[in-house]
């Protein structure tokens, strides 16, 4: 009698999503491929199916890590489709704050009682 327990099959079918902005506007879309589809494989079959942003105008990411075309895909992994950064994160941050600071009447960071 063997020890070892049974492996569960992996499925033939994965369902996995592609998600991106567009309109002001979070697009999502679920799509059934095969096991062992590539994000590439699985953008153009998405493509078939619905309206998406050019591919020259987007970054593709696998659950928000940069990914390239040949990254085989998993079951639940979603695609994002993102655009170009309009503002670098690092100065955005700093105008949130500054935008913050200068709202406070009272503040640790300006002395009081000037």
């Amino acid at each position: 009698m063997s020890s070892q327990a049974s492996a569960a099959p992996v499925p033939a079918v994965w369902s996995i999503e592609i998600a991106w902005a567009a309109d002001g506007q979070i697009h999502r879309h679920a799509l059934a491929v095969s096991s062992g589809t590539r994000v590439g494989e699985a953008i153009e079959a998405a493509r078939l199916q619905v309206t998406l942003p050019p591919a020259h105008t987007v970054s593709v990411s696998v659950f928000g890590r940069l990914r390239g075309p040949d990254h085989p895909l998993a079951e639940g992994d979603r695609i994002e489709l993102t655009g170009a950064l309009l503002v670098d994160p690092k100065v955005a941050r700093e105008r949130r704050v500054a935008h913050r600071r200068a709202a406070e009447t009272r503040s640790r960071w300006r002395p009081q009682g000037r």
